[in-house]
């Protein structure tokens, strides 16, 4: 890590609140907190192309966990390529990765992770 030197009096110094994936049932649809998530990489599928309402794009699925709970993460577009590159130099590994600003749903009672235009891995 490098530290990075800014005089920022908006953001407050090193502001975190750990929490455990079975407590997200309450960020479910709130796309103005977006969500950070640290776990293990865990059923990585094989990028895949979806249909979207302006055209085709490719898309990442896999799950993250923190030990007791699961939640499926869904990458888009750019973001999913670049994160199948670091992951796929990685085999054999096992891969806790952050993902920060993810709008968190819930589709069959299964917790859901999904890119949103500020995330990042």
């Amino acid at each position: 890590m490098i530290e990075v030197e800014e005089d920022d009096e908006m953001i407050p110094k090193y502001k975190f609140e750990l929490a455990a994936f079975n407590t997200l049932k309450d960020k479910v649809g709130d796309t103005k907190i977006l969500t950070d998530l640290m776990g293990l990489v865990q059923n990585r599928l094989p990028m895949q192309s979806r249909n979207t309402q302006t055209c085709p794009k490719d898309v990442l699925f896999f799950d993250i966990s923190d030990g007791s709970s699961t939640v499926k993460v869904t990458v888009w577009a750019d973001l999913a390529h670049n994160l199948n590159e670091e992951l796929d130099g990685m085999l054999g590994q096992d891969n806790i990765i952050i993902i920060t600003s993810y709008g968190i749903t819930e589709y069959h009672e299964q917790l859901q992770a999904s890119t949103l235009s500020p995330s990042k891995f």
